[in-house]
């Protein structure tokens, strides 16, 4: 929403633009009030409302751009909402995540990394060591000569191992590194004169991150379109009065990224 009410404002063209998300959007925490006022004053956000349920005026709209959402909502739904809020020689562009692409790809793979994390129990793992080692440092005992220690350390080392070369078997191994590091963060130089508290309230923060990543892999997952999706939807928009006018995917140098479909409102 934003891009498009800057472009409207650089290419002085006189529009009002209207931003709707699922979520619980608060525009003032957005980029808002570092935008020039004009292009502010074209923009109105409406949050958790589903692109089934817009709640807009029927024929209010020109334009339905959609990057990364349309495919989350319910296909008949979504196009029969759509078709309710346009005008007549209106038109709806769509990005949408596709089967196989690079997003799905890395979707998967981050998926892995969560499973493997989970299983292998390493954050508990983590937090047992850092409780060890701080009673160890309690009682002045020496960390190194301690079996306990020595054998959470060693368990660590062998799980973060394993993790870390899996990374050759992912197409993008930038998602297990973060993992990776995000995992071993508590261990860095900087935190070594931090409390345990503050170490284990970091490393529960890690492990919420992980989940709610875990969630958003899980949720594009879902969203994912197959090419018989891709026609299906098509089909829909053209029993709505749309003609098609582009089905395709877009490239990069990995490979597919998304698919993009633009269709014009004949009636």
């Amino acid at each position: 929403a934003v891009l498009a009410a800057g472009y409207a404002h650089q290419n002085q063209r006189n529009l009002r633009v209207t931003g709707i998300d699922y979520a619980k959007i608060d525009p003032a925490g957005l980029v808002l009030a570092e935008l020039n006022s004009t292009i502010r004053d074209k923009l109105t956000f409406h949050s958790h409302r589903r692109i089934e349920d817009t709640e807009l005026s029927e024929k209010s709209v020109d334009l339905v751009i959609s990057q990364f959402g349309f495919e989350y909502g319910e296909p008949e739904a979504s196009v029969l909402e759509a078709s309710r809020i346009l005008r007549q020689q209106s038109a709806i562009a769509l990005v949408t995540h596709r089967r196989g692409s690079v997003i799905h790809r890395q979707s998967n793979d981050g998926l892995k990394e969560v499973d493997y994390c989970k299983q292998s129990d390493l954050h508990s793992l983590l937090e047992m060591l850092l409780t060890r080692l701080d009673a160890l440092s309690r009682t002045g005992e020496d960390p190194v000569a301690d079996k306990k220690a020595a054998e959470l350390r060693n368990t660590v080392n062998s799980v973060t191992g394993e993790l870390h070369g899996y990374m050759k078997e992912f197409k993008d191994p930038r998602h297990i590194g973060y993992f990776l590091t995000n995992s071993m963060v508590v261990f860095r130089p900087q935190f070594a004169n931090h409390s345990l508290t503050e170490k284990l309230d970091l490393l529960r923060l890690i492990r919420d991150e992980t989940d709610a990543y875990e969630m958003r892999m899980k949720d594009l997952q879902s969203a994912v379109l197959s090419p018989s999706d891709i026609n299906g939807l098509e089909q829909l928009l053209t029993k709505e009065g749309f003609q098609v006018m582009l089905s395709e995917p877009l490239r990069v140098d990995e490979g597919v990224f998304c698919q993009k479909i633009v269709a014009r409102r004949t009636i």
